[in-house]
């Protein structure tokens, strides 16, 4: 084969190519967004893999004709193999994520043998410190914190472009909870990953009422959504919270998980805004998105998806004093 062509699955892609006969691995960088873009150039490079910019005249060539842009996003690197926990999933996936993680945890072991593992890179050494830190027996209480590098795994972002095998990461935690300690951090770790796992395989069920205004509580519905750029948000918006968060997103590609909740129960509650027009933004600038836990995300605050008490609302007020009392985020991120 001349040219084998990856949407999105780098560690995969890396792996398969030392089975296939291509002579070129292409990896095609419209599956990415343009924070994603720019941490695979400054991260990956292109010693490994030719990356493909769909600007240039080489695409064609390369790819051919673009897919559907549906098959383009959600099923990405199909070909090769999903980054995921489960190759299949032993059990019927269900509706509550609780009964899904007992079930998961019944039938995953401590350390997975078949892993595809870092031997050397940026990417290995950035594993090697966090886990030779304190920061993984420290997570559940740092977990919630707006600002500081050290208080989150980074994760996200490397599982997002398929920059290291999920089955690693769990490895890696194994390792540390033999080596080091054993608590309820390491522990939310791999509950994290399992929130993961969860939503690609709830997706593999209901398909695209991910992406239909009634989510799973109605009749399909694709009406059109509007799309927004961040400026249009900053017009609109009456919060400083919300402008902080706008501005990181902006500056960093990145906002923490509660954050994230905090910005979407403000565009849905106090904007009125479309859900799906606020998953979509979060594909347009998120570093680590995932379409399956990004969409079923903003379907589950939004109270058609799986959480079944409804729309959430935060009271932004209550939770800066819960979460930045001394307003450190809005100093740094307010302007």
């Amino acid at each position: 084969m001349e040219i084998c062509l990856v949407e999105s699955n780098f560690i995969f892609a890396l792996d398969w190519r030392k089975k296939a006969s291509c002579r070129k691995l292409a990896v095609h960088l419209k599956s990415f967004n343009p924070f994603q873009r720019e941490w695979i150039k400054s991260h990956i490079g292109f010693d490994s893999f030719d990356l493909i910019d769909p600007s240039t005249s080489d695409f064609q060539y390369y790819a051919g004709p673009l897919a559907h842009r549906e098959l383009l996003r959600f099923k990405n690197s199909q070909w090769l193999a999903q980054n995921r926990l489960f190759k299949s999933l032993p059990f019927k996936v269900n509706e509550n994520f609780t009964a899904f993680r007992k079930q998961a945890e019944t039938h995953l072991p401590d350390y997975f043998s078949d892993v595809i593992t870092l031997e050397k890179g940026v990417i290995k050494e950035q594993l090697d410190s966090y886990f030779r830190s304190s920061s993984p027996s420290l997570y559940f209480e740092t977990r919630n914190s707006l600002m500081g590098k050290e208080n989150r795994t980074d994760f996200s972002t490397l599982l997002s472009i398929g920059a290291v095998d999920v089955r690693e990461l769990w490895n890696r935690v194994s390792d540390y909870e033999r080596d080091v300690t054993k608590n309820k951090s390491t522990y939310w770790i791999k509950f994290e990953l399992l929130w993961r796992e969860f939503f690609f395989w709830h997706y593999q069920k209901w398909g695209r009422q991910y992406f239909s205004l009634n989510g799973l509580k109605g009749p399909l519905d694709f009406t059109p959504f509007p799309k927004y750029s961040l400026e249009d948000i900053k017009k609109i918006a009456k919060s400083d919270v919300i402008f902080a968060c706008l501005n990181e997103l902006e500056n960093t590609g990145y906002m923490t998980n509660r954050t994230r909740q905090w910005f979407a129960s403000y565009w849905m509650n106090d904007l009125s805004l479309d859900w799906r027009s606020g998953a979509d933004l979060f594909e347009r600038y998120l570093v680590d998105y995932d379409v399956f836990s990004n969409w079923g995300n903003w379907m589950y605050l939004a109270g058609v998806g799986v959480d079944p008490r409804g729309k959430r609302y935060f009271n932004l007020d209550k939770q800066m004093q819960m979460y930045d009392p001394h307003s450190n985020y809005l100093k740094r991120w307010y302007y």
